[in-house]
């Protein structure tokens, strides 16, 4: 809102504040109200200023934010998924160990046949857990939406440091770029919306 502002682009708080008489819709449009008119941008150097100074400051450190955010959520997706492998195989190795135990060495294993049995069904159990934590918290899911939403936002500030570039054309950057974020936001929004804190979750 505040580059837009400075712009002298569209009230971005109308869209914030979309979905009926919240406190955010107040607050959004409050805010609005109180940030100082645009200045004169009477030349091309000052629009180019004005441009990069919206890249520096508004997009940069999100590009940033969603860039790391991509790298954890795929990170911890991955290493979930590495974990839940190894006790895939792990059961299978302690089943097929139990069963050629019993078969081929009898004596030698019926005295830990009781922790093998306890083995066989722990790790699938948690197993089961660590692929249940991946689906609920849809990690390579956030991994993906944060990596587009870098990647787009990416594009908009490699527009606005561009010589060449028109105030018309900083205006439409400047509101597509703030689309972009409301748009992650409200994904975010309608995703953990719905999500009740629920035993045994």
């Amino acid at each position: 809102m505040r580059s837009l502002r400075l712009l002298g682009a569209s009230n971005i708080a109308r869209r914030v504040g979309s979905g009926g008489h919240r406190w955010t819709s107040w607050y959004a449009q409050t805010i609005w109200r109180t940030l100082d008119a645009s200045p004169t941008l009477e030349n091309h150097e000052t629009v180019k200023t004005l441009a990069r100074h919206i890249a520096a400051h508004e997009l940069d450190g999100q590009i940033a934010y969603n860039r790391s955010s991509a790298h954890r959520m795929h990170l911890l997706d991955h290493r979930l998924h590495k974990i839940g492998l190894a006790l895939f195989l792990a059961t299978i190795l302690v089943g097929l160990g139990t069963f050629f135990g019993l078969v081929f060495a009898y004596r030698e294993v019926k005295h830990v046949a009781p922790l093998l049995g306890m083995l066989s069904a722990a790790l699938p159990t948690l197993g089961a857990g660590i692929f249940g934590i991946r689906g609920a918290g849809d990690f390579a899911g956030t991994a993906g939406r944060s990596a587009e939403t870098a990647r787009r936002l990416a594009h908009a500030a490699e527009l606005l440091r561009r010589e060449d570039i028109e105030y018309s054309t900083v205006v439409r950057i400047a509101e597509e770029a703030a689309s972009i974020m409301l748009a992650d936001l409200g994904e975010w929004r309608s995703t953990y919306t719905h999500r009740k804190l629920a035993i045994p979750s």
